[in-house]
């Protein structure tokens, strides 16, 4: 109940005091309740992700930054209910996996125009997936990090090769 408060209480992107701690709130909260209740927190997980990544492309520097904190607290959360069903739609053309939804959403702002100013921020989150996506289906096979994020990684390999990237 205090995940649903805190989220009908959305703050202006543009509140510079406010909105860092309204999303640094959001990602705290849900590691709260993923400790309580993993299975719950799962399933509420694509709404607070959906709330906290709006401010990534926000205009000011410290709501980007908290932003990607608050996102990178919640890939600590990802669950093997969550992992699971993103690894049975390897190859599926239209995402329905919270997931894949998630993953789509930062390959996407890696092309995308209005997230250049946030790009160091958005690197912090492929970071913290990476990291967080250690789950094996079985001993020796590849993470899930390995299969969910083999594109973006090269991607990224791609972008830092380009003269003009100034995040090597």
């Amino acid at each position: 109940s205090i995940l649903k408060a805190v989220l009908s209480s959305l703050p202006p992107k543009t509140d510079s005091t406010l909105a860092p701690a309204w999303v640094g709130l959001l990602g705290s909260a849900l590691v709260a309740y993923n400790k309580t209740d993993p299975d719950a927190s799962s399933r509420e997980l694509s709404k607070v992700w959906k709330a906290v990544w709006t401010f990534l492309d926000s205009a000011d520097a410290a709501v980007r930054s908290a932003a990607a904190q608050s996102l990178h607290l919640m890939s600590t959360c990802f669950t093997l209910r969550l992992i699971e069903p993103a690894l049975a739609e390897n190859g599926a053309v239209e995402p329905h996996s919270v997931l894949r939804k998630i993953i789509a959403q930062v390959s996407k702002a890696l092309d995308s125009l209005a997230y250049a100013q946030s790009m160091a921020e958005v690197l912090s989150v492929i970071a913290a997936l990476v990291a967080n996506l250690y789950h094996r289906v079985q001993p020796g096979a590849p993470s899930a990090a390995e299969i969910l994020l083999l594109s973006i990684v090269q991607r990224v390999g791609v972008l830092r090769s380009q003269k003009n990237f100034e995040f090597k």
